[in-house]
C-alpha cells in the first residue's frame, strides 16, 4: 500500500478515535529534522538530491493517549521522508525538461537557420568553381590556338 494512502488511513483513524479538535493537542514530537540538499551536474544540468534527515522523536506523553495518534504521526513522518526525496526528483525533471526544450529549439534554428545558409553558400562556391574551370578551359584553348598558329 503506498504511503500516502497509509497516512490517510491513520489520520481517518486518529480522527475517528479523537475528534479534530482533540488530534489537533497532541504535542508534537520534540526530534530534530533537517532537510540535507546535495547539487550536483548532469550533463551541464544542475540536480539536486534531497533527504530528510534526522527522527521525529517521542513526544511527550499526551491526556488523552492512544496508539492511533502516533501512528498517525509515525505515518506521516514516512510520507514527509519520500515526498523530500520525490520533490527533488520533480525539480530535476522540470530542470531536463527545460534543457531540453531549449536543445529543440537550437537544433531547429540549425536546421531552419544555419543549413540553408551553409547550402547557399556551397552552391555559390560550386558555381563559382564551375566559372573558373570555365575560364581556365578557354584560356588553355586560346593558348593551344596561339601555339598552333
Amino acid at each position: 500500500m503506498p504511503l500516502q494512502q497509509k497516512a490517510a488511513r491513520a489520520l481517518a483513524a486518529a480522527l475517528l478515535r479523537h475528534g479534530l479538535n482533540g488530534l489537533q493537542v497532541h504535542p508534537a514530537p520534540p526530534g530534530e529534522q533537517r532537510l540535507r540538499v546535495e547539487r550536483r551536474a548532469l550533463l551541464g544540468v544542475a540536480m539536486r538530491d534531497a533527504v530528510l534527515e534526522g527522527e521525529p522523536g517521542e513526544p511527550p506523553p499526551a491526556v488523552a493517549a492512544s496508539p492511533e495518534a502516533p501512528a498517525c504521526g509515525a505515518a506521516f513522518a514516512l510520507l514527509a521522508a519520500r515526498l523530500a526525496e520525490l520533490a527533488a526528483v520533480s525539480g530535476n525533471l522540470a530542470r531536463l525538461h527545460a534543457e531540453y526544450r531549449k536543445t529543440v529549439r537550437r537544433v531547429r534554428a540549425l536546421q531552419d537557420v544555419l543549413l540553408p545558409e551553409i547550402e547557399q553558400t556551397l552552391h555559390e562556391v560550386e558555381t563559382s568553381l564551375e566559372e573558373l574551370e570555365q575560364d581556365e578551359a578557354g584560356f588553355l584553348r586560346r593558348a593551344a590556338n596561339a601555339a598552333a598558329t
